[in-house]
């Protein structure tokens, strides 16, 4: 049973200073993509793997799959592996590419 103060509220739909867009998972989650805001700020530029693993709506073995493969890139901060913006718009367009030459 709901409680009565949240049976009417909605998910937000949005981020408080407007920026990135938002779009729907499966599970009724969301995840922000970031885009460019107006004044010309760049968004969020590296990813954690549970980021990627979010954006791709992959699992976490498959990620690091397409990484040792070379298909999708990462780089290391430290310890940390991050996945760069451009590495997972380059991989979807990828993805786009082999759908087209299979068809």
């Amino acid at each position: 049973m709901t409680s009565p103060a949240r049976a009417g509220q909605q998910r937000p739909r949005g981020r408080a200073n407007g920026e990135g867009s938002i779009f729907p998972y499966r599970n009724g989650y969301a995840g922000y993509v970031w885009v460019t805001t107006p004044a010309g700020e760049r968004g969020k530029q590296l990813y954690r793997v549970p980021d990627a693993m979010r954006i791709l709506s992959m699992s976490r073995s498959v990620i690091y799959e397409q990484l040792r493969s070379g298909r999708l890139r990462s780089v290391h901060q430290g310890r940390a592996r991050r996945i760069p913006a451009s590495a997972i718009t380059e991989y979807i367009a990828l993805l786009e590419h082999e759908a087209r030459s299979a068809a």
